[in-house]
């Protein structure tokens, strides 16, 4: 998908509950993404690590609900409000198959529905002062990051959002060819740190693997993006350097689109398959 997929997300007051259903066979219960941002730092995502709030775990516990931890985890960083929200959907929506997968599919759209509301202004004044200094000395477009990023902004806390500015500017701006895709992999990256733990990298071996290859020329700074770490972070260190083999293993200077190229490879890697040849640019990158 594009670079504002992450949040093409419908709001939870017009989805049916078939839809709600249908993208959660379709994630085939992914649990580990059941809220792929914290909704932590808006006024309606209060900060919380803690349980589930009193409602909330009256209406999981009354129906027996299946989830494991990373969902719970996943609910339990929305605020009371919402987290209620989300429950009343799941009781109102019968007999649930993969509950792990229904609950991040309604926590998104309760969280993207949350955000919505809220613009450019309602950024801390800093944040904002960052951004526009962007918008002035890069190719992100202010109206692009509006309309494709400011949602998925408003739901870090904010001194994630100091951070998410802060990486922009540490990026070789000459290697981002989608700025506002850019920027939204930063920002799910670093909501996915903050929800999860832990800094969110690829393994060391599994950099020290990449920043061995720029230095024998296979690889350029910036081939392998924001988006690239974010994929790598998924994996141990074995897996990781198996996927880095077979990209360094391919014809890179037939690539035109490194990043697509690269997903292409996770992609087969995932489903067992090795990846024939090295001609091609790719598909696009998960951006």
């Amino acid at each position: 998908g594009g670079g504002g997929g992450g949040w093409r997300w419908r709001s939870a007051a017009t989805m049916s509950e078939a839809e709600a259903r249908a993208e959660a066979a379709e994630e085939g219960g992914a649990a580990a993404a059941a809220a792929e941002e914290r909704p932590e730092g808006s006024p309606t995502g209060a900060a919380s690590s803690e349980p589930l709030a009193d409602e909330a775990r009256a209406v999981y516990d009354r129906l027996g609900v299946a989830a494991d931890e990373a969902t719970i985890r996943a609910l339990a960083v929305l605020s009371p409000a919402l987290q209620k929200d989300v429950m009343d959907k799941y009781e109102g929506a019968g007999e649930v198959h993969k509950p792990a997968a229904f609950i991040g599919s309604l926590i998104r759209r309760v969280v993207s529905d949350a955000a919505a509301d809220k613009n450019f202004d309602d950024l801390p004044e800093d944040v904002r002062e960052g951004l526009e200094d962007i918008f002035e000395k890069t190719s992100l477009r202010k109206d692009d990051f509006i309309s494709r990023c400011l949602a998925g902004m408003h739901t870090l806390t904010e001194s994630t959002m100091r951070e998410v500015v802060k990486k922009y500017n540490a990026q070789d701006q000459s290697a981002i060819n989608r700025p506002e895709g850019f920027m939204n992999a930063i920002i799910r990256r670093l909501g996915n740190i903050e929800r999860r733990g832990g800094d969110g990298e690829p393994p060391q071996e599994v950099k020290d693997r990449i920043q061995q290859a720029i230095e024998e020329g296979k690889l350029k700074e910036g081939d392998l993006d924001e988006r690239c770490y974010e994929a790598l972070a998924e994996f141990d260190a074995k897996s990781g350097l198996e996927i880095l083999n077979l990209l360094f293993n391919s014809d890179l200077n037939s690539v035109r689109n490194m990043g697509g190229f690269f997903f292409g490879i996770v992609k087969r890697y995932k489903r067992g398959q090795a990846p024939h040849g090295g001609g091609g640019g790719g598909g696009g990158g998960g951006g």
